[in-house]
């Protein structure tokens, strides 16, 4: 992601998900780097192997109404450090 200039972003519904599969009473918050890993570092690691081009911009993590995870969008970075949305699949 570095390399790329990509940053992650997750919606509301994504953080719930992930701190609900990353606690256990019998564990913890052992299981917070799996719930990391499957809800938002492989969906956005596809995301970019399969979009080579994609660059210097923020992708956003959801779920879909099944709770499987996915990037929702691209949002490209603008010079005054916002951020405009693109459509998914876009390039930046």
């Amino acid at each position: 992601f570095l390399a790329r200039q990509v940053a992650l972003s997750v919606t509301r519904r994504t953080l719930d998900a992930v701190l609900t599969m990353g606690w256990s009473p019998e564990y913890g918050v052992r299981p917070m780097e799996r719930a990391v890993d499957v809800l938002v570092g492989a969906p956005a690691a596809r995301y970019l192997a399969e979009r080579p081009e994609v660059s210097g911009c923020t992708l956003v993590i959801d779920l879909d109404c099944a709770g499987a995870a996915y990037v929702r969008g691209q949002f490209a970075r603008t010079n005054t450090g916002g951020t405009r949305s693109k459509e998914a699949g876009d390039g930046v």
